[in-house]
């Protein structure tokens, strides 16, 4: 298994009109084949709130509506123009416990969970570039905690431009086996 434990990718600029180096192991998510499993509730939730628009905007997200197990996975980052150019705007309760307090209101430059900086502002470069739901399939490990994946859902309030995003990823304890395909069974990060 490849997995990722601080190796830089190559990465574009944070200039989300810059021409990029394409991070190789990031692919498209164009329907449920594309998806990792535990992710698909999400991904299919995502789907049906975007419609026959190209991208949904995060007015037509409703946390009442994304099953329960998937909420404490969930984070909202914003994308803004200035030199922070994500924003942690919400973080499920899981996200909140790997990093040991909650990222909300920073830039995911300054509080980000990966191998590095340049490696997660790449991930979502990628997803405004592109407006197009992304899934990083490279697990990441610091460890102590271990992802499977990362999955990006691109949201737009004008249909056209990424304001926002919407991150999944499950975790578990890096000495324990992960259960196989089952988020809502994932070791506890306590």
């Amino acid at each position: 298994m490849n997995v990722r434990s601080g190796t830089l990718r190559l990465v574009r600029s944070l200039e989300i009109t810059s021409v990029c180096e394409v991070l190789s192991d990031i692919r498209r998510v164009e329907s449920n084949a594309d998806c990792p499993e535990t992710a698909e509730p999400i991904y299919q939730y995502w789907c049906s709130k975007r419609g026959s628009k190209a991208l949904p905007a995060r007015a037509d997200i409703d946390p009442t509506e994304i099953p329960p197990s998937v909420l404490p996975y969930l984070q909202l980052v914003d994308v803004v123009d200035d030199t922070r150019p994500y924003v942690y705007r919400l973080n499920g309760t899981r996200e909140v416990a790997l990093r040991g307090r909650d990222p909300r209101g920073r830039s995911v430059r300054d509080a980000f969970w990966g191998p590095s900086a340049e490696d997660a502002l790449g991930c979502y470069d990628r997803v405004v570039a592109e407006c197009t739901p992304l899934v990083d399939p490279v697990p990441y490990h610091d460890g102590k905690y271990c992802s499977d994946f990362t999955l990006f859902l691109p949201l737009s309030d004008d249909g056209k431009t990424v304001n926002m995003i919407l991150v999944y990823s499950t975790y578990y304890l890096a000495d324990a086996q992960p259960p196989a395909n089952a988020a809502s069974q994932r070791g506890d990060l306590q």
